[in-house]
């Protein structure tokens, strides 16, 4: 009997493990209603890179996701061509560590970001494709900590870490990437350009200004529809006027994904950066760095 109700175990557990593996998806295909900033300087990652000259790292863990989606179902056009509005939430930490010695990484600084967002993207206006299609609209909050990888935790000089919190909202707008690349012949990819503006009012420490205008443009190529491969390319330029002397800081990042345009995926890629720290903790400084790393695509 228990020789019977083995064989039998084991044959359901095959034909369940076959059954999953014929209608499993290797990239679950996911389409947020407006696409984050590829190059965007506060947008939820998943992943790591290393600035080599520094001997830095940088690793990020958060996610922004689309909770409530309302479709148009007043005409006949598919889910992912209908009019969409949806309200989500970011929670998202980016942090610093140091590499040392015997796969140490101390941690230095790292900050935490949270916020809601609702989102629209346009189909059509009375009958006709609009020129801006995306918009996208976020209340946030964003504060610094210093944690344990601090060198000056360990100098009797040393008082106290500085203060950084802020709540903003940012609003972005963009035009339909793959509508404007099919306009000028190209196939599977797009060409996206978008423009934006970070209004902070309540912050600590105090700002000069409160306002830093953004734009940019991000895009993907799939060379070839027979492998699951898709390059990434974006480029932001802000004019941060967090203190006194406003500077334009330059955010560009190239990666190469393994998966489909709208699908999960793994990217590798690398970063060129320059203008003030990312970080609150080194608030003011300025930074020019290239890193490489890698991420999850979602």
């Amino acid at each position: 009997m228990k020789r019977h109700l083995a064989q039998l175990t084991v044959a359901v557990t095959a034909q369940l493990v076959v059954a999953s593996m014929a209608s499993a998806q290797t990239f679950e295909e996911y389409r947020h209603t407006v696409d984050a900033p590829y190059a965007g300087r506060y947008e939820a990652r998943i992943g790591g890179s290393s600035e080599p000259e520094a001997e830095k790292l940088r690793l990020d863990i958060g996610a922004s996701i689309d909770i409530l989606t309302l479709r148009d179902t007043t005409n006949l056009a598919p889910r992912s061509g209908a009019t969409r509005l949806s309200f989500g939430a970011d929670f998202f930490t980016w942090s610093r560590l140091r590499s040392e010695p015997n796969f140490k990484f101390p941690v230095e600084a790292i900050d935490y970001y949270f916020g809601i967002n609702a989102a629209i993207r346009l189909a059509r206006i009375a009958g006709h494709a609009p020129l801006i299609s995306e918009v996208r609209l976020r209340l946030a909050h964003i504060s610094a900590h210093l944690v344990d990888g601090e060198r000056a935790l360990g100098d009797t000089a040393w008082t106290a870490p500085t203060v950084y919190s802020r709540e903003f909202v940012d609003a972005m707008i963009a035009a339909d990437g793959e509508r404007l690349a099919r306009a000028i012949g190209l196939g599977s990819a797009s060409i996206r350009p978008y423009l934006g503006a970070l209004h902070i009012f309540h912050t600590i420490p105090s700002l000069a200004a409160a306002t830093s205008p953004y734009l940019g443009f991000d895009g993907w190529i799939e060379p070839t529809a027979s492998l699951p491969f898709v390059v990434r390319a974006g480029y932001e330029l802000r004019v941060n006027t967090e203190l006194d002397a406003a500077i334009a800081e330059h955010h560009a990042r190239l990666g190469l994904k393994l998966g489909r345009p709208h699908t999960n995926g793994l990217l590798l890629e690398t970063t060129w950066y320059s203008g003030r720290s990312m970080y609150g903790q080194s608030f003011g400084q300025r930074e020019s760095y290239v890193s490489l790393g890698f991420g999850i695509d979602y």
